[in-house]
């Protein structure tokens, strides 16, 4: 799915685009006395949360995942977060909540991200945690190269786990 649909109201803009690997929902509040909540609706679904993430599931709670909403987060015009959070209603509505304070410069964008990979779930890492995993593998790896030979070996099946 791809492209991109922008639905309007007063006080609440929505944005719905299609990438490779999913969609991506945006709600842009353009005031103070706008919307905090906004509801998607996955009829036929059975969203749970799991280690912080929202799995998507088809119809039941046992059933194979379908796709992962990422964490829940919003930003004010001057790329400030804004505190939001999710919550799931009869396992098939997802609610996403933000509370702006008085100084949050408008408009607000809220945005759960839904993906889906055809080979399955993906792990993400940033630029930042990307070089510290690399960091921790060299020092792990430097550190058994200097040990003797069962304590090196011991120490890389620590390191890889």
């Amino acid at each position: 799915m791809s492209g991109t649909r922008t639905y309007r109201d007063a006080k609440v803009n929505y944005v719905v685009r299609g990438s490779t690997d999913g969609i991506q929902a945006l709600s842009v509040v353009s005031a103070a006395d706008g919307p905090r909540e906004f509801r998607y609706d996955f009829p036929g679904e059975y969203l749970t949360v799991e280690q912080d993430l929202v799995v998507v599931r088809s119809g039941s709670a046992t059933a194979e995942p379908l796709a992962v909403i990422d964490l829940a987060w919003a930003r004010d015009a001057s790329g400030k977060s804004v505190d939001t959070w999710y919550s799931i209603v009869d396992n098939t509505t997802l609610v996403q909540r933000i509370n702006p304070l008085p100084s949050t410069t408008y408009p607000v964008v809220a945005d759960p991200r839904v993906t889906s990979q055809w080979y399955g779930f993906s792990v993400d890492f940033t630029r930042q945690e990307t070089s510290e995993l690399i960091l921790g593998f060299t020092g792990c790896a430097i550190i058994a190269g200097l040990s003797p030979i069962p304590v090196g070996k011991v120490i890389m099946v620590a390191c890889g786990v």
